[in-house]
Parts: structure tokens; sequence; C-alpha cells
């Protein structure tokens, strides 16, 4: 995909998304989503429970979680933003890399493994996990 907007309905199975540009609306609540790469400037907002094996979010590249689940290995240097929704959030495996962006502002996220500051250091990140939470940044 490159431009335009798509949505995958509630009854939607997808294993690979790959954007390069527009939107994506994700609603669907089945199967697993097996890698999702997002680059140049294409924006996902997920509202279903769908748990991604990878998500990609190159720069310039934004995934808005609104919805639950699981990320086993989130590949991080654009932004993802949790600070709409309810769901919890789990991410198993983060690598975070210069010019990364997490907002978590209601403390919706969990991370089974301490994120990962790849090739940068924290002050290249930018992060908000909302008041009185402390999370170990890895290296």
């Amino acid at each position: 995909m490159s431009s335009g907007t798509v949505i995958l309905g509630r009854g939607t199975a997808i294993t690979t998304i790959n954007a390069t540009g527009g939107s994506i609306i994700n609603q669907s609540q089945t199967g697993t989503i097996t890698a999702a790469t997002l680059a140049r400037q294409a924006t996902m907002t997920h509202e279903g429970s769908t748990p991604f094996t990878t998500l990609n979010v190159d720069k310039r590249s934004s995934v808005f979680y609104a919805g639950s689940g699981t990320i086993t290995t989130l590949n991080l240097t654009g932004t993802l933003d949790l600070s709409t929704g309810s769901g919890a959030v789990t991410i198993t495996n983060a690598n975070l890399y210069d010019g990364a962006t997490i907002r978590d502002p209601l403390g919706r996220l969990t991370f089974t493994n301490p994120p990962r500051c790849v090739r940068c250091s924290v002050d290249d990140l930018t992060l908000d996990f909302g008041q009185n939470r402390t999370i170990q940044i890895g290296s």
C-alpha cells in the first residue's frame, strides 16, 4: 500500500501488512499478523486485538494503538502511540532506534523484557510512560 485508506474489518484475517504511505485502520480480531511494516509516512490505527509477531515502524510512520493485545517483537524508529484506548498491551521484545517515540500516558503498556536502545542512547528517544512509572531500558 502506498496511499489511500484501507479498513481491515473485525472478521478480517491478515498475515502481512506492508505500507509505504496512506492509512490503515485495523479492526481485526482474528488470526495473527506475522509482519507489519510501516515506512515513509504510513499510519495505522490498531483497534482490534489481533496479536503482532513483528511490528516494524520506520521514521515518519506512526501506529496509534487503541486496541489491545501482544506484540512479540517491536522494531521502532517511528511512533507508537497508546494514548487512546483502554486495553492492556504487552510487548515481549522492543528494539528502539534513534528517533523512536512511545506515548503511553495511561500506563497500558507492559514490557516482558526491558526495551533495548539499539545504536542510540535514551536521550535519542521520546518516551512518555505516564506518572510514577519506572521502565528499565537496556542496550
